[in-house]
């Protein structure tokens, strides 16, 4: 179905389209980062600790979670720094 008034209707959601978001998360998040963080090290470190929350730390996580393990101190510090 196509979207009516540019809102895409639940019943049109499916494994393909969620993809596409997927696929424009990271110029998206590059684009709100630049209008928002105008030191270019500031920027960087943002893109980075973003970068990390979806990609590396899922996978540690995950790898920990059969020995009972959690977050580290410093994992769970820069995951509050990427939250504010």
């Amino acid at each position: 179905m196509a979207p009516q008034n540019g809102v895409v209707q639940p019943n049109s959601i499916n494994t393909s389209v969620i993809a596409h978001c997927v696929s424009l998360y990271s110029s998206v998040v590059d684009k709100v980062y630049r209008s928002k963080i105008k030191d270019d090290k500031k920027f960087k470190t943002a893109l980075d600790n973003d970068r990390w929350r979806f990609e590396e730390l899922p996978r540690t996580v995950q790898q920990r979670r059969a020995a009972g393990k959690g977050l580290s101190k410093d994992e769970l510090e820069r995951l509050v720094q990427w939250k504010m």
